[in-house]
């Protein structure tokens, strides 16, 4: 405990909200879970764990953030990838093109996604098939839901190729068709093998730079004001991602609003409750906290003027996501 008052203590998270709880909803859809970060760190040497953690939340940003040029969701029905508006399943109407590449690839494909890993298949730019871009395919299981994104690249067969084997591609790949034909399963995040290729269009609102700026601020915050081990907590884990992911959401209007002062001793101590909303690029969900009323920074208006209050949230405040204090009235009275 930091001090004497009972603010000075990250406020837990109500029984019904407890990010350790069992869900209806798989954590597979998760971009960021917090639980499943908290055993992957302490799996780790010690003295590398707060390193990886800030890697892991910016990855997961970056993740979040990332829009890929298409999108489709398949369910998995008997360990088979099926499309629910065509009735088909892939494979089938995969085989309907008589392309044998892509029916190897196909069950390739299957294959690692019984396995529940995202498998990455490379469709360079190949003149005898009509393809005239060269893209890679993320497929990815989350529950019973299988993903599939694709992005465009500047990437030509060589460079592809390479990316192939520094994921685990195995064996000989003489041409664009033979690269078309061999999947690879991988154990990366869609962001990290992302990192690795070059894009036709960077298609987010903020860039890597930006990202990993607000990260490191971040975490330097709460690396200090917790310590190493309770950063391990998942709890507390929870609490960075989602002042990370608010001030990205606020950066579009002004930077830093949250390391100014007030807004982040809500999310290192005040009560959150958790929500889930879809994420703003192509990983699923996004689970991040939110306030309620209870304990926080709050406006009143004083003799001398306007006052920033630490305590219990009076009735009737709302709460101003830009500035993070809680206000009384129509508009926020900083920024307004």
């Amino acid at each position: 405990m930091r001090g004497s008052n009972s603010y000075a203590v990250p406020q837990p998270l109500k029984p019904e909200d407890q990010i350790l709880r069992a869900t209806s909803m798989s954590r597979e859809r998760l971009v960021f879970d917090p639980k499943r970060e908290e055993g992957f760190l302490r799996g780790l040497r010690q003295e590398v764990r707060e390193s990886v953690l800030r890697r892991e939340v910016g990855t997961a940003a970056y993740e979040a953030e990332f829009l890929p040029a298409y999108t489709r969701e398949y369910k998995l029905v008997g360990e088979r990838v099926f499309d629910a508006e065509s009735g088909l399943f892939v494979a089938d109407l995969t085989a309907r093109g008589k392309r044998p590449e892509e029916v190897e690839a196909m069950e390739r494909i299957e294959e690692g996604l019984r396995q529940r890993k995202t498998v990455v298949n490379f469709s360079p730019k190949i003149d005898v098939y009509g393809y005239d871009q060269n893209c890679v395919d993320f497929w990815r299981v989350e529950g019973e839901d299988i993903r599939w994104a694709r992005i465009v690249v500047k990437n030509g067969f060589s460079e592809l190729k390479e990316v192939w084997k520094n994921l685990g591609g195995q064996g000989e790949v003489g041409n664009e068709l033979d690269l078309l034909a061999r999947p690879v399963k991988t154990e990366m995040r869609m962001a990290e093998v992302i990192q690795m290729l070059d894009l036709m269009a960077w298609t987010s609102r903020h860039s890597k730079e930006e990202i990993d700026r607000v990260v490191e601020r971040m975490s330097a915050i709460f690396f200090r004001e917790f310590g190493l081990e309770r950063m391990m907590e998942p709890e507390i884990i929870f609490r960075l991602w989602s002042a990370v992911t608010a001030e990205l959401d606020r950066a579009e209007n002004q930077w830093s609003v949250l390391t100014r002062g007030l807004g982040i001793r809500n999310y290192l101590y005040g009560e959150m409750r958790q929500v889930i909303r879809p994420s703003g690029g192509c990983a699923g969900l996004n689970m991040v906290g939110e306030f309620r009323g209870g304990q926080g920074y709050y406006v009143i208006n004083s003799v001398s003027g306007l006052r920033v209050m630490k305590g219990v949230i009076p009735e009737g405040y709302r709460y101003c996501q830009k500035c993070g204090v809680w206000y009384r009235g129509e508009k926020c009275p900083f920024c307004g």
